[in-house]
C-alpha cells in the first residue's frame, strides 16, 4: 500500500511525505520492532520537487516498486486514481504526446522504468481513500513521519532503454505545439532571469502579504501566477 500526502499544498513553505507498508513481517526477527516489516517505509520528498499531494503519491509508488524484488509477483494499492489509472490506462497516450501538460513528468517517467525493469507481473490497485481498508489506514499512519523527516534522495534517472523520448506526430495538435513551445521558454535562462528580476519579487511579496492579512494564509509563488490567469480577473 502507498500513499502521499502535502502539508501546506499551495501556501509557502509546503512539506510532502510518502509512505509504503507492505504488511507485517511473517517471519520472527529481532530487528524488527511489534513485528512491522522493515520494508515499511516513511518518506521525505525533497524540497528540489514539487511539494504537492501528487508528487507523494507517485514517488511511494516508484519507490515501493524499487523495494520490491523483480522477480516476484506483487500488487501495488494506492488511493491516487490519477497515477494507477495513468500507469494503467493513460501511459501510452502520454508517451505519444511527449508527456506535455502532463503533471510531475520526470516522477511518471522512473516510475515507467521501475516498472518496465520487472520481470515479474506487477498489478496496479486503485482503493478508496479513508474507507477502513488496512493497508490504506497504515500507509497513512505514517504521514506525518515522511513530512517530518529529514529529505531522502529520490533517485529519478531513466534508462533509454525503458522510455520513449519526442512526441508521435500524428498526436500533436496546435494546443499540444503551443505547451511544448512554451515548456521550452520556460527552461531558457533569459525566462528565468526575468522572474527571478528585483521589481518581480517585490511585487510577489507585496501580493504574498495582502494575501496574508485577508485570509492568514501565504500562497506560494506559483499560485499567485495561476491566479493572475483566472476568470475572475478577466
Amino acid at each position: 500500500y502507498t500513499n502521499g500526502s502535502c502539508k501546506n499544498e499551495g501556501d509557502s513553505g509546503p512539506t510532502t511525505g510518502s509512505r509504503i507498508y507492505f504488511g507485517t513481517c511473517i517471519l520472527p526477527c529481532c530487528r524488527c520492532n511489534d513485528n512491522d516489516n522493515q520494508r515499511n517505509r516513511a518518506i521525505r520528498v525533497p524540497e528540489n520537487l514539487k511539494q504537492t499531494n501528487q508528487t507523494g503519491e507517485i514517488i511511494a509508488i516508484k519507490e515501493c516498486v524499487m523495494d520490491a524484488p523483480k522477480d516476484i509477483d506483487i500488487s501495488v494499492h494506492s488511493d491516487s486514481r490519477t497515477y494507477i489509472e495513468g500507469l494503467a490506462k493513460h501511459l501510452q497516450d502520454w508517451e505519444d504526446r511527449g508527456f506535455i501538460n502532463v503533471a510531475n513528468t520526470a516522477e511518471i517517467k522512473a516510475t515507467t522504468v521501475r516498472l518496465r525493469e520487472r520481470e515479474a507481473m506487477t498489478k496496479l490497485v486503485w482503493v478508496k481513500g479513508h474507507a477502513g481498508t488496512e493497508g490504506n489506514e497504515k500507509a497513512d499512519e505514517l504521514a506525518n513521519q515522511g513530512r517530518e523527516k529529514p529529505q531522502d534522495n529520490i533517485d529519478l534517472s531513466v534508462k533509454q532503454d525503458f522510455t520513449l523520448t519526442g512526441v508521435k506526430l500524428s498526436k500533436v495538435t496546435q494546443f499540444l505545439a503551443y505547451k511544448a513551445i512554451r515548456r521550452k521558454k520556460m527552461q531558457t535562462k533569459t525566462y528565468r532571469e526575468r522572474m527571478n528580476r528585483r521589481a518581480t519579487k517585490i511585487n510577489l511579496g507585496r501580493a504574498q502579504a495582502c494575501a496574508v492579512d485577508l485570509c492568514g494564509a501565504t500562497p506560494s509563488e506559483e499560485a499567485l501566477w495561476k491566479s493572475i490567469c483566472h476568470r475572475d480577473f478577466g
